[in-house]
């Protein structure tokens, strides 16, 4: 039989992973405020793509929280996003 259960391990580095490039889009984009470095335009774009993915951010952690605790009733903040600091 062949396991179609993801690596949960793989998964959650994969999730720090990409919580820690989201802080430094985040931060790329205050430097960039700070020292009027990019146009208007260009920021308000930057930021939009780091709002959207952040949104998806949050549901695969979401995601990954029910596949490691199928059980564990939803709620509007997971433990998973507290450890990790982005809730």
């Amino acid at each position: 039989m062949i396991n179609t259960k993801p690596d949960v391990d793989y998964l959650l580095e994969l999730v720090i992973g990409v919580e820690a490039g989201l802080d430094n889009i985040g931060s790329i984009i205050s430097d960039a405020e700070k020292n009027h470095e990019t146009d208007d335009e260009n920021l308000e774009m930057l930021k939009s793509m780091l709002v959207q993915v952040e949104v998806e951010f949050k549901q695969a952690v979401d995601k990954l929280e029910q596949i490691v605790d199928p059980d564990k009733p939803k709620d509007n903040t997971s433990s998973l996003c507290k450890i990790l600091q982005i809730a």
